[in-house]
């Protein structure tokens, strides 16, 4: 079981997330073009459920990107670029996707960036994300997305 881990951009629209078509095989299991839709679900900081949502997936071909609106980050003030939300995805049974949004006033926020950035699979000016087994996480970590 794989687990994502990602910077999010900022300005106008920072809800919505948006991968790059080459990772969504390895983490969604599918081509970008037929995954439409994924379940998120949210959990607390023990990981136990809060909710879950059906989100709709945009793939776009001319941006070689594919995005789904973050459950609840649309009600919350972005924290600026130097401190950004991290969002972690992980891999559940069949279409299902626990999530956590990551915000810099999170006990755990210093842990997850340190780990980010020592796994760090994209380059220096792009956002720092990763693809990491499960088990690689820190036991620190390990209740992200349970």
């Amino acid at each position: 079981m794989s687990v994502l881990i990602s910077e999010v951009a900022g300005a106008g629209r920072w809800s919505q997330f948006n991968l790059k078509l080459d990772w969504v095989p390895i983490m969604f299991g599918g081509a970008a073009s037929a995954v439409s839709q994924i379940a998120l679900c949210s959990l607390d900081a023990k990981g136990n459920v809060t909710a879950a949502y059906n989100q709709n997936a945009m793939y776009k071909p001319n941006s070689r990107n594919w995005a789904f609106e973050i459950p609840g980050a649309s009600d919350l003030a972005f924290p600026g670029k130097q401190n950004r939300p991290i969002l972690v995805v992980s891999q559940g049974g069949g279409n299902q996707y626990p999530f956590e949004l990551i915000m810099p006033n999170d006990t755990r926020y210093n842990a997850v960036v340190a780990f980010l950035t020592a796994h760090r699979q994209t380059k220096t000016h792009h956002l720092a994300r990763c693809i990491v087994p499960r088990a690689s996480l820190p036991a620190g970590l390990l209740g992200l997305c349970v």
